[in-house]
């Protein structure tokens, strides 16, 4: 069902159930190809992950993942209780501490911008009711640097909590750096 089912990396290291407790929660929303890889290769890590899409087909590709490379690194991951997937943002975002966005490169509207600003609202909702910092993570083709001051813009303006202060907004063209690579210090980083 992934075109990109011998991924290496999904393949780069064991589930470490005993080793979660200190890992960070991460909602990944989007879960075309570059997310179920990203889920894969965090919850092959010891990550728990939130699985978002609006989408049940994608909801149902993870749930039921194939026996390839990425198809057993999700299976490993639901089958420890790592990976949990949802149609729901806000609960994703109250759940976890970092937020990845991976817009499906397949479909046509997944990188428009109000596609995007509708996920930020979303997030937004979820901030407004958790406590803690939060860090928004998204993963563009292209380093989209003013898309990352309109969605801090509509974080601040749902949420009530202040950029900087309360969550922080990245943006990478690589989805894993997107999750461990250079962040202002006060963010969330993926140990």
């Amino acid at each position: 069902m992934y075109p990109f089912t011998d991924i290496k990396a999904a393949e780069i290291a064991p589930v470490c159930v005993a080793d979660t407790r200190a890992k960070s929660t991460v909602s990944v929303v989007g879960l075309g190809d570059v997310g179920a890889v990203i889920m894969a290769c965090l919850s092959s890590l010891g990550h728990y992950v939130i699985g978002v899409d609006k989408n049940p087909d994608a909801l149902l590709r993870v749930s039921q993942a194939h026996n390839t490379g990425l198809g057993r690194r999700l299976n490993r991951g639901l089958d420890h209780t790592l990976i949990r997937t949802t149609d729901d943002i806000a609960y994703a975002v109250r759940e976890s501490h970092v937020t990845c966005i991976t817009p499906t490169l397949t479909q046509p509207d997944a990188q428009d911008p109000d596609t995007i600003e509708t996920i930020a609202r979303s997030i937004g909702v979820g901030l407004a009711q958790k406590t803690g910092f939060h860090t928004v993570a998204l993963n563009a083709p292209i380093a989209a640097h003013p898309m990352a001051d309109r969605i801090a813009g509509i974080l601040e303006t749902i949420s009530g909590k202040a950029s900087g202060v309360d969550f922080d907004v990245t943006v990478h063209t690589d989805p894993l750096c997107a999750l461990t690579g250079p962040a202002r210090p006060s963010a969330n980083r993926l140990n």
